[in-house]
């Protein structure tokens, strides 16, 4: 007797959800359409992308572990402690 393979269950996809997705690309595609066509000669850009990648894309994880390092341990400051003499 070996293993049943598992099931697997299929979620549902919602008419709503996939009719919303679809007018969302078709209006990103729309702006980015209007975008090329105007260059610019707009003042207010309609536009724009969100960067999920982060600023540490490309760095390997040695340097990327000293970045967070730093941020959580900031380095000391000078020991200014006065002596008895100093009073």
């Amino acid at each position: 007797m070996g293993k049943q393979p598992k099931r697997r269950n299929w979620r549902k996809a919602k008419i709503e959800d996939v009719e919303e997705a679809l007018e969302d690309e078709r209006l990103v595609n729309k702006l980015k359409r209007k975008a090329a066509a105007d260059k610019g000669t707009s003042e207010a850009p309609e536009l724009f992308t969100v960067d999920t990648a982060g600023s540490c894309e490309g760095l390997s994880s040695a340097s990327k572990r000293a970045i967070a390092r730093a941020k959580i341990f900031p380095p000391k400051g000078p020991n200014l402690g006065l002596s008895a003499s100093e009073e």
